[in-house]
């Protein structure tokens, strides 16, 4: 019994190749051989039945008791017949069969290459030596031969016998291919069968292996069809196993990729608290910087106010604050007496109308002490000239202090 040796790499490779194939290759010596006419116009069937006529003819015992095959080409006018009684073969060794793609006598591979006419195939086997001659183009032999070994036969004995049965049938010495002990490659899932010869490749059809097989038709078609269910069963049980192990690494690479997703979540998160006390830190700085580098002209933006002032009117200013708004604009606010209220509007005008100035507030304040002369009037002697007190809030724009302005002298102003 070979096993098939079609390549088998890796552990993978192994767990999903299919169930190794066996074939039985019978030992030569135990057939007899014998070529049979049939008609060359038939087919297959036909030529079984005229092959299984035969064999009840030259055979001592009924053909139920036979393990026979044969091999036929559609044309030609002969069948080779092998045939063996079925008590040769004890069940120890006929147990083994039922897991085999075939059973054949080794010469068979002699006959899966069609050979040219004029040609000799010799087969030496531990038990015997084979000769096919092919006479005509037929593809089937004219003449066959199968010459058995004693047990105790030597590798010159082995030579010797071979070469009588050569000289027996008159075979020219330059045609003669002896050819080695055929090994089991591969079996396919249509049931073609390949040995190999040392390196040649030797082929076997489904079709034409039924026939070469030495068991019963019957229970032939019974095995494939066993097989054939095995091998879808496996192809089912390795195709769910394959699925399994695709849904195992699809569902670790998406937990994979929604770990992946959070923690890039996280990160955007971290960043964006990092960025959003970043960006805190540099406005702050940014602010500091800008109120550092630009020192507010207190006096210049008093000045404006005092040219303002003087040609609206007689003013004191009592306090002044200047700071910068939200929007970096400088900004003054002013406390301020005058002896009318009519200058104090002046001066309200006299300021909105100055393109350095944005905006101008202006509310007026009562004076501590009596109220003579109207509302924001402020005394602290009868006799005295009433006063009116106001707070003005003044916001200039960016370049309210242009270097010329700057350089310009300041007026006079009372400033506390």
């Amino acid at each position: 019994m070979t096993t098939d040796t079609a390549a088998k790499p890796g552990f993978l490779s192994q767990f999903f190749a299919a169930p190794p194939r066996l074939a039985a290759l019978l030992p030569d010596g135990r057939f007899f051989v014998r070529l049979v006419p049939v008609d060359p116009e038939g087919d297959e069937a036909s030529t079984a039945e005229q092959v299984n006529l035969a064999l009840e003819t030259l055979a001592p015992f009924p053909i139920a008791q036979l393990y026979h095959g044969h091999y036929w080409q559609p044309g030609s006018p002969r069948a080779l017949v092998y045939a063996v009684y079925r008590k040769r073969f004890p069940a120890e060794e006929t147990a083994a069969w039922g897991e085999a793609e075939i059973v054949v006598p080794a010469f068979v591979s002699l006959l899966t290459d069609p050979a040219p006419a004029g040609s000799t195939r010799v087969l030496t086997s531990p038990d015997a030596v084979t000769v096919f001659h092919w006479g005509d183009d037929t593809f089937v032999p004219t003449q066959a031969i199968v010459h058995p070994f004693a047990p105790d036969t030597d590798d010159a004995g082995r030579t010797t016998a071979r070469d009588q049965v050569l000289r027996s049938l008159g075979a020219d010495p330059g045609t003669v291919e002896d050819w080695d002990y055929p090994v089991l490659h591969r079996v396919s899932d249509n049931g073609e069968v390949t040995f190999l010869s040392g390196e040649r490749p030797l082929v076997i059809p489904a079709d034409l292996a039924a026939a070469l097989d030495v068991r019963d038709a019957d229970e032939i078609a019974y095995r494939r069809g066993i097989q054939r269910r095995d091998i879808w069963l496996w192809r089912g049980c390795a195709a769910l196993v394959t699925l399994v192990l695709l849904c195992t690494v699809a569902e670790g690479a998406l937990f994979y990729g929604k770990s992946q997703q959070q923690k890039a979540a996280n990160l955007i998160l971290n960043d964006k608290q990092e960025v959003a006390t970043l960006t805190a830190t540099e406005q702050s700085t940014l602010r500091a910087e800008q109120i550092f580098k630009r020192r507010l002209p207190v006096l210049e933006l008093v000045n404006f106010v005092a040219q303002a002032g003087r040609r609206a009117g007689s003013f004191q200013f009592t306090r002044v604050i200047a700071q910068l708004t939200k929007d970096n604009l400088p900004q003054l606010t002013l406390t301020a007496n005058t002896g009318s209220l009519q200058e104090s509007n002046n001066l309200l005008t006299a300021l909105k109308n100055l393109p350095e100035c944005k905006t101008v507030e202006f509310t007026t304040q009562p004076s501590m002490g009596g109220n003579r002369g109207g509302p924001g009037a402020t005394t602290a002697d009868p006799n005295a000239t009433a006063t009116y007190q106001f707070v003005m809030r003044v916001v200039f724009n960016a370049d309210a202090i242009r270097p010329e302005n700057a350089k310009a002298p300041a007026a006079t102003a009372s400033i506390p």
